[in-house]
């Protein structure tokens, strides 16, 4: 389900609902690793890290010492981490659930409820815990972006372009006439 806010009232209305928590953020991700716990509550902070690839920042699992508190994964007790003094982390929890392994993939199907959201949070914890998003070409394990130079494959004009004549022989496919030809479709799994 994605909600869409209408109106200013509506995205006021839906704002505050995330906020006190009477909507759930629950998604679905394709993950690295069958091994991967059945059940597990992600607490680390995330912020804004230096990143050499454009000059700035990007958001990633920010540096942490061990705090006092603790958490629970699979329930097995784990140390809780708190961001360090000085950074611009933001705490950040996540609860995952695996509704399905493949061995034969080493992948897992995983449910991921956000209670916050932070930019990247799912990308992000699911690497920082060991099991990256399949096809995540940034996050690695730790939850840290991969700074290492990446080749991707040349693709030349001809792969790019996209042949929209829907064969009926009308004239209305590229004359703006009001109509949107453009539809958003998918069946993403995961998103952060």
């Amino acid at each position: 389900v994605v909600l869409i806010a209408t109106s200013l009232e509506a995205r006021r209305r839906l704002t505050a609902s995330i906020r006190n928590r009477s909507v759930r953020k629950i998604y679905r991700a394709l993950v690295q690793g069958a091994d991967i716990l059945s059940e597990m509550r992600i607490d680390c902070p995330i912020g804004p890290v230096p990143f050499p690839i454009g000059g700035g920042t990007i958001y990633a699992a920010c540096p942490v010492v061990e705090g006092d508190e603790y958490g629970s994964s699979n329930n097995q007790r784990v140390k809780v981490s708190k961001a360090s003094k000085g950074t611009q982390a933001k705490p950040a929890l996540s609860m995952v659930r695996v509704i399905q392994r493949n061995r034969e993939t080493n992948t897992a199907i995983v449910e991921v409820e956000i209670p916050t959201g932070r930019p990247h949070q799912i990308r992000i914890h699911m690497a920082y815990v060991g099991h990256p998003l399949v096809g995540d070409p940034l996050y690695r394990k730790g939850g840290i972006p991969d700074c290492r130079k990446q080749l991707f494959p040349k693709r030349s004009k001809q792969d790019e372009d996209i042949d929209t004549d829907d064969g009926d022989d009308d004239d209305d496919d590229d004359d703006g006439g009001g109509k949107s030809a453009c539809g958003i479709m998918g069946n993403n799994v995961g998103n952060s």
